[in-house]
């Protein structure tokens, strides 16, 4: 019976593409599909983020682990639109459990992420 029931799974029909973005998120639609890694300066520990949408692209996820440091750490964020700010907001959330959020505001070169609010997880 598992047998059937994972041979059903690898049969049902896998989507066509990522859901498309909310008109206000498009700045962010390079990152969708794709996970980058970065290696601290100065170090071999690294941190790969991993972006995908969700909810029907009404939200961005980016997911990241950072690799061969002293203890283990990761985090998660959740990018949005924030109608009343007019701009794209962050949530953060980290495994140590702290949280920041803020915003990201695109450039002709990247994003700015120009204020943040951070608590800590204690």
């Amino acid at each position: 019976m598992l047998a059937l029931a994972i041979a059903l799974l690898g049969a049902q029909p896998q989507p066509s593409s990522a859901p498309a973005l909310a008109a206000e998120l498009q700045p962010l639609a390079f990152l969708v599909g794709s996970c980058w890694r970065a290696t601290f300066p100065g170090s071999t520990s690294t941190d790969t983020h991993c972006y995908t949408a969700m909810l029907g692209g009404r939200y961005v996820r980016d997911v990241h682990v950072v690799e061969g440091a002293p203890s283990p750490y990761a985090g998660e964020s959740i990018y949005r639109w924030d109608p009343q700010a007019r701009r794209i907001r962050y949530d953060y959330y980290a495994s140590d459990g702290g949280t920041s959020s803020g915003f990201a505001d695109p450039t002709p070169t990247g994003y700015n992420f120009p204020e943040e609010n951070y608590v800590g997880g204690n």
